[in-house]
């Protein structure tokens, strides 16, 4: 369903709090949502595989020390970023849809791991350090055949702080700044990536 205008500028379409489930059926979900599409917090899990969570005000999908089983799952057009890990979060994501997000299309932050083989990040980024596929502070991302290109932020992958992003076979062409970054002790790997 899509939300209307009622309620707090933050209301998540989905919030799951302290051990809660919730299987989100194939092609349902929340667009437009006023924060984040579904928020899965303190030890939270759900399965959303083909889900719809486009055109949130803030994240797509969002976890703090979660899980979420998120393939094909369209997140495209946040206002923030498309899916968000954080806290030691695992999602999986292949195939999901994150073009368009104002932040970044995929971010993993805080010991994260997120596979998204096959994501779709085209576009995303602002003037700030963002971009289509960005990991921090010891976190790890999966993207091969990653789609980032035509991002706008200054890389369209990016990995910091003891990070790892496989970006094997990505499209990274058409960067408003680099096709990828690297600091502070991350990896890339970007064998047979396009940063044209």
């Amino acid at each position: 369903f899509a939300m209307g205008a009622a309620g707090a500028d933050d209301y998540p379409g989905i919030l799951l709090y302290e051990y809660a489930r919730a299987t989100v059926l194939f092609g349902a979900g929340v667009q437009n949502a006023k924060g984040s599409g579904m928020m899965i917090m303190n030890g939270s899990s759900a399965i959303a595989d083909n889900a719809i969570f486009s055109g949130a005000s803030g994240h797509g999908i969002q976890l703090e020390n979660g899980r979420v089983w998120a393939r094909e799952a369209d997140c495209s057009n946040a206002g923030k970023v498309g899916i968000y890990a954080r806290d030691a979060s695992i999602i999986a994501a292949d195939r999901a849809i994150c073009e368009g997000c104002a932040e970044w299309g995929v971010l993993a932050q805080g010991a994260s791991t997120i596979n998204c083989s096959g994501v779709v990040a085209r576009n995303c980024g602002g003037l700030e350090m963002t971009g289509g596929i960005g990991a921090f502070r010891g976190s790890t991302i999966n993207a091969e055949g990653a789609d980032c290109s035509g991002c706008v932020g200054p890389n369209a992958v990016f990995a910091d702080c003891g990070s790892m992003v496989n970006a094997n076979y990505a499209n990274l062409s058409g960067s408003g700044g680099r096709g990828v970054g690297v600091s502070g002790g991350s990896t890339v790997n970007a064998q047979g990536a396009d940063c044209s």
